[in-house]
């Protein structure tokens, strides 16, 4: 999933800008260990070592879910083999579903404190977000990439709701497992030793789906950010000028 990020204007203009100084950064404090890597350059340049810093976290994130894709991708005659301590496939797969949802959810609060960096708005890093960030963005004139962040919020909207149930209650309803039957755990409830080929073939198939389904999603979601990204690179330039 990462990969998708790759080959954006920002990304270059970034990585050109950072050359000029962090080589000479990073050497000092390897010769020095009493020096933070971090504390070192003009306030222009720590901006932009930490517009890397969230930058590269998208990196992360996307890294994580493709992760996440590879586990729900395992072949389910082998989950409770090698992951015992889970009760059944359908706790393997929620678990998963879980790690998912957060996990895109968070692509959201790291646009908002990019986003704030880039147009140097007046808002508190740690308590930047996509939300405030649109907002205080259209008040300062700068509409389109308000109109992009909105798109990513209505992306997400559903998957906040979800992710509000999870912290609230302890308790998440994935939604992306409804109508899917996973009749060797039910088959196990009953005792029976052998599930019919049809049944778990129909079983495999409604999974693919799900997990194509949110392979989609962060496919769409990267899409928005890529958007976001190639709308911000000109402000980005005047960072680094």
């Amino acid at each position: 999933m990462e990969n998708k990020l790759e080959g954006t204007e920002f990304e270059l203009e970034l990585v050109k800008g950072l050359l000029s100084f962090v080589p000479d950064h990073m050497k000092t404090a390897i010769n020095d260990h009493s020096i933070d890597y971090n504390d070192l350059g003009t306030e222009k340049e720590q901006k932009l070592k930490t517009i890397l810093h969230y930058f590269s976290s998208i990196y992360s994130v996307l890294s994580d879910l493709s992760t996440t894709i590879m586990f729900l991708k395992k072949d389910r005659v082998l989950i409770l083999e090698h992951y015992p301590d889970f009760e059944n496939q359908k706790e393997y797969y929620t678990y998963h579903f879980e790690n998912y949802y957060i996990r895109l959810l968070s692509l959201t609060d790291i646009i908002g404190k990019l986003g704030t960096l880039v147009y140097s708005l007046d808002i508190t890093i740690e308590k930047s977000n996509s939300y405030n960030f649109k907002d205080k963005a259209r008040k300062e004139g700068f509409e389109k990439i308000a109109i992009i962040t909105e798109k990513l919020i209505k992306k997400v909207s559903e998957l906040k709701k979800e992710r509000h149930k999870k912290i609230h209650t302890g308790v998440a309803d994935i939604e992306t497992l409804n109508g899917v039957v996973i009749w060797s755990d039910i088959n196990k409830l009953i005792g029976k030793q052998k599930t019919d080929d049809t049944l778990e073939d129909y079983t495999d198939l409604k999974i693919k789906e799900k997990i194509q389904g949110i392979e989609n999603t962060i496919t769409e979601m990267v899409t928005i950010i890529k958007e976001f990204l190639e709308e911000s690179t000109t402000k980005l330039k005047e960072n680094i000028e």
